[in-house]
């Protein structure tokens, strides 16, 4: 279970401001009480989908595009768009894909390259 602190929710409200997808998600974030893993879960079932897939999918999908690319995972949060893209090819809805990168964005963010390390064990 990955939590993000109170803090670091707000730092991200402040730096993403401008963007109401993100807050969005921040709010949604901040009410699961940083726990990024039920975030996920409650955004997929707002959108009718079953959270569980989703969870294992944004999982293996986090590992393919952001332990398999050093320079991806130093371009993000810039590349949000292209990991939303990414994952709607993985049939997700199109909303669900957005929030869902956002999670992404925050979580190399956060600098979980223990997360990146854990898989290839």
């Amino acid at each position: 279970m990955t939590i993000v602190a109170v803090a670091e929710i707000k730092k991200f409200r402040c730096e993403y401001s401008n963007y109401p997808g993100v807050l969005d998600v921040l709010n949604v974030l901040e009410s699961c009480g940083g726990n990024l893993e039920a975030a996920i879960t409650k955004l997929a079932d707002r959108c009718g989908q079953d959270s569980t897939l989703v969870l294992n999918l944004v999982d293996e999908q986090y590992q393919k595009i952001v332990c398999d690319n050093e320079f991806l995972r130093m371009a993000l949060p810039s590349t949000l768009g292209l990991i939303a893209n990414y994952l709607t090819k993985s049939h997700l809805p199109e909303p669900l894909s957005e929030e869902l990168a956002i999670i992404v964005g925050i979580c190399t963010e956060l600098g979980l390259r223990d997360y990146c390390k854990r898989k290839q064990i």
